[in-house]
């Protein structure tokens, strides 16, 4: 199974990268969720990787439960965007934290989800219930992995960028 992460932002969102990632055959797309997101926009998304007929999306959030209404922007993205799996950045250190467990299980039973600990939420059924090893992320000094080998790509933009129209792929190192 085959990943996708963007970089830092959903603007890797393009039909040419997902043409590009689907030509590739990739299956499941991971979205970085920002704090500020807005739920249409998701959706909008969502409905871009229909289009593309992507099979599994699944979620990382950037913020965790210690944010004001964390508990109503979960279930709207699991009611509204129906994701494989969710997930939190790294960075954040015990993202459900600020839950109940008993609530959290209850209100995730509702939507057909259960919580895998230590913190990632997966959807009843679904045959992603482990994060995929192989993953390509985009944008400049992304990293990505294909088994073994590991490529990073070119950190400046201008450099990424002149490589991408030159020879394709912005990789400055792989390994």
């Amino acid at each position: 199974m085959w990943s996708m992460r963007p970089l830092s932002s959903l603007t890797d969102f393009t039909r040419q990268n997902l043409a590009l990632l689907k030509g590739l055959d990739f299956n499941h797309i991971l979205m970085r969720v920002p704090a500020g997101f807005e739920l249409a926009h998701l959706q909008q998304l969502k409905q871009l990787l229909a289009e593309f007929k992507f099979p599994y999306v699944s979620l990382q959030l950037d913020f965790s439960s210690s944010q004001p209404d964390f508990t109503l922007q979960l279930m709207e993205l699991l009611s509204f965007l129906s994701p494989a799996t969710v997930g939190f950045h790294k960075s954040l250190q015990d993202p459900l934290k600020g839950i109940s467990g008993e609530g959290l299980t209850a209100m995730l039973m509702q939507f057909g989800y259960f919580l895998q600990e230590p913190a990632t939420i997966l959807q009843f059924y679904s045959p992603l219930h482990a994060r995929p090893a192989d993953c390509v992320r985009l944008g400049p000094g992304a990293a990505s992995q294909f088994g073994a080998l590991r490529t990073l790509n070119f950190s400046a933009p201008e450099s990424y960028q002149n490589r991408v129209q030159t020879s394709g792929l912005p990789v400055a190192t792989c390994r």
